[in-house]
């Protein structure tokens, strides 16, 4: 009797203690940062967005998400990034204590706020942000440090949550800017063994600190750029925008080399340069192992005596060749007969050609001399030559001829008879003659699409 006494006194201590004690023990939750954000181009400003990985909150105790209606957590992106608000991430959750929730979430630029209700606890609930519509985002700025999206103690929301405190302490995404990818990368032959020119434009996302180059025999790509071999170098980053050329040597001469760069940040590596860019390296050949020769330039619109309107913006056009070897460099304009110089930007280049263009913008009445000159990249600079006159006015003639204004004629210097010139010199004039073709074949096209504007 006494033993069962004793028996149901326990039962009963037990019983009391299960009555007084809490419906659950909370402990943390777990959270799945969004991943994808290690690498964000600085040259995604303003455009593309970055797509991340969802974010998920899951419970690992019954109650770590604190019984509440409309209920909200707000998650802060980095200062200079921002999301995506046409298209915010879809929300979902799992469990029977989340008994409502709002998807898609709201979505500022800076900010998610997540919104449910949650009753209470009986199951451990996950939610998911961005599972099957993706939280996006992307740079407002270049030259960003690295930050984390977070929930803040200023505006963190109202729920309260194990393990997720309004305190910035937990990381749910990182997010990186890294420079932008190389763009117009070319290679051309150097004229010595075994060496070429590359040619690229800098990417946006500065301070770069260094470039990485590598060549191959094979095309490279994203997947193989690590196992091409690297070519070890000290060449000076560029701030962005403007073009760099550096010689890549110790190749093999008459073998095909395929090129691919990456620039990079105190943040890390850009993507891999943009295009397929490959060249056979060079056996050299007496006469161009050393840039001598100044390149060429010509304006290729507007043509000679054309009248535009006043206060509209033109886009003047041109060629440029460099036969010694080194490639155009740079193309500067003078809209005043060569006593200022504006540099245009190189739009395109293949082999030792190259065109270009300036935006000649707030144009006003009057009559200008435009001219032209070239440097290549050993500093051989072009001298103007008598340039075209263009004229500006508050209307355009009314006639559909063009205009008959013949240039100065201007006497040729005396020049060696073919016969009695050198190999290099042979090698010139048959560059030139081939420049002036093409700058001929370039004015009758001009001179024909003029016309059937007019029309």
């Amino acid at each position: 009797m006494k033993k069962l006494i004793v028996y149901l006194g326990c039962i009963g201590f037990v019983a009391g203690l299960v009555a007084f004690a809490p419906a659950a023990m909370a402990a943390n939750v777990t959270v799945t940062v969004a991943t994808g954000g290690g690498a964000v181009s600085a040259d995604t400003v303003a455009g593309a967005w970055t797509t991340l990985g969802p974010i998920v909150i899951t419970e690992t105790a019954v109650g770590d998400i604190t019984a509440g209606a409309g209920i909200t957590v707000i998650l802060t992106v980095p200062t200079g990034f921002e999301f995506n608000t046409v298209a915010p991430p879809d929300a979902v959750a799992t469990g029977a204590d989340i008994t409502a929730i709002t998807t898609p979430v709201g979505a500022t630029a800076t900010k998610l706020t997540l919104t449910f209700t949650a009753a209470a606890a009986v199951t451990m609930d996950t939610i998911t942000i961005g599972g099957v519509t993706p939280i996006q985002i992307r740079p407002t700025a270049k030259n960003l440090p690295t930050g984390n999206i977070v929930r803040t103690l200023a505006d963190g929301g109202t729920a309260v949550i194990a393990g997720l405190p309004k305190d910035s302490t937990v990381n749910l995404g990182t997010l990186t800017e890294v420079p932008g990818p190389i763009t117009i990368l070319s290679c051309i032959s150097s004229g010595s063994a075994g060496a070429v020119w590359l040619r690229w434009t800098n990417p946006g996302g500065d301070p770069k600190t260094v470039y990485d180059v590598r060549t191959s025999l094979a095309a490279i790509n994203a997947g193989n750029y690590a196992t091409a071999t690297a070519f070890t170098q000290t060449w000076p980053v560029v701030t962005e925008g403007n073009v760099s050329q550096q010689l890549v040597n110790a190749l093999t001469p008459n073998n095909i080399y395929h090129f691919a760069m990456k620039s990079n940040s105190a943040n890390g590596l850009s993507a891999i340069s943009t295009g397929t860019v490959y060249c056979t390296a060079p056996t050299a050949y007496p006469g161009n192992a050393s840039d001598t020769t100044a390149p060429t330039s010509t304006i290729t619109s507007p043509t000679y005596g054309l009248t535009i309107l006043v206060n509209q913006s033109y886009t003047v056009k041109g060629t440029a060749m460099d036969t010694g070897g080194s490639s155009v460099q740079k193309l500067e304009i003078s809209l005043d007969d060569g006593v200022t110089w504006s540099t245009a930007v190189i739009t395109d280049v293949s082999g030792d050609n190259s065109l270009w263009e300036y935006a000649w913008s707030n144009l006003a009445v009057g009559e200008y001399v435009l001219k032209t000159k070239a440097t290549d990249w050993c500093n051989n600079v072009e001298t103007p030559g008598i340039g075209i006159t263009v004229t500006v006015a508050t209307e355009l003639p009314t006639t559909t001829t063009p205009p008959t204004t013949t240039p100065p004629t201007v006497t040729p210097p005396t020049e060696k008879p073919i016969t009695e010139m050198t190999v290099p010199e042979l090698r010139t004039k048959i560059a030139e003659i081939q420049q002036q073709i093409i700058d001929l074949l370039f004015q009758f096209i001009q001179i024909l699409q003029d016309q059937l504007a007019q029309l």
